[in-house]
């Protein structure tokens, strides 16, 4: 998703960031004074400036896991959207906030603000905006367990992504039907889409996606047996989360990698890993935390078992 942004005003040179080390270095040094500025901006009579600024804090702040932070400008930037009557705006503010409210657990919020975007971009007919939007409730879906739910809003991100030529869209919601028929045991299926998807972010030459789909593949390859293959893709998914600063989902993975050692009869690799999944999870007080907790203090279930810990690609 992208916003329109005003020109620079006369005398002021956009600052150049290379690569997303430096782009999170950088929000790390900022951030504060950034929050800081939503709220200005908002009392200010600048709502443009508030909810684009609100908008595009949105990646750092989700990646780090400060989402009370991201809570609290968002709803400010999600009013100033309402005030200028700025639909385009009101949309994309309210899909992100949507998207924190599922990561801070409160679903009937992230559904309703879900369900009020999509309409929003049904009145300005937006398909692409509605395939993100579904994209979004796969997570909530996920989260709360409801699979096939979850898998029903991938098919419609596809449906909607395919009208419109949108690949970045086509691509994520391949990805998300590829780990819902994981979930739902369906590896050899989930491993071919996993891999079409990764075939279209590679023709668009899109580096950053498909950290998630390596993950969807380790698990597929897992579950089909095949654990060296496993184990290589989850190091390729961790290194990945890693070099753009994703905390949870480096968390959720190490606990997949964890399970994989077990599988592969290395107990020491696995507890290892799955310390490592925990201190991150605890951290960011997320609930996966208590079933990584039981995998280190007894004996834990089988992968296959386990309540699903969400994952689910956006756009």
């Amino acid at each position: 998703e992208q916003v329109s942004l005003a020109p620079p005003a006369p005398g002021v040179t956009p600052e150049t960031l290379d690569g997303p080390r430096q782009v999170l270095d950088w929000f790390e040094a900022e951030h504060e004074v950034l929050s800081a500025s939503v709220a200005l901006a908002a009392g200010s009579g600048f709502d443009t400036c508030a909810w684009q600024l609100a908008w595009a804090m949105g990646d750092y702040l989700r990646k780090t896991g400060r989402w009370h932070e991201l809570d609290v400008i968002e709803r400010t930037g999600l009013a100033a959207a309402t005030r200028l009557g700025d639909l385009a705006g009101q949309a994309a503010i309210r899909r992100r906030l949507g998207g924190t409210r599922a990561l801070l657990g409160d679903y009937p919020q992230a559904s309703a603000h879900l369900s009020e975007c999509l309409e929003l971009y049904g009145r300005l007919g937006d398909r692409a905006g509605q395939a993100r939007v579904h994209l979004d409730l796969c997570h909530v879906f996920e989260s709360q367990g409801r699979l096939a739910d979850g898998l029903g809003h991938a098919e419609q991100a596809l449906s909607h992504s395919l009208a419109v030529a949108y690949k970045a869209g086509e691509g994520a919601a391949l990805s998300n039907l590829g780990w819902f028929r994981a979930l739902l045991g369906d590896f050899e299926q989930a491993r071919d889409l996993c891999w079409e998807a990764l075939a279209l972010f590679e023709e668009l030459g899109d580096h950053d996606r498909p950290a998630a789909i390596w993950d969807n593949l380790g698990y597929a390859e897992h579950h089909l047996g095949n654990l060296t293959e496993a184990t290589t893709y989850y190091q390729r998914s961790l290194a990945m989360f890693k070099e753009t600063g994703n905390r949870l989902l480096q968390g959720i993975i190490l606990d997949h990698l964890g399970d994989n050692y077990r599988a592969a009869g290395e107990s020491g690799e696995a507890r290892k890993t799955w310390q490592q999944s925990l201190d991150i999870l605890d951290d960011l007080h997320r609930p996966e935390a208590e079933e990584v907790r039981a995998k280190l203090g007894t004996e834990p279930s089988a992968p296959d078992q386990r309540t699903p810990s969400s994952k689910s690609e956006t756009a």
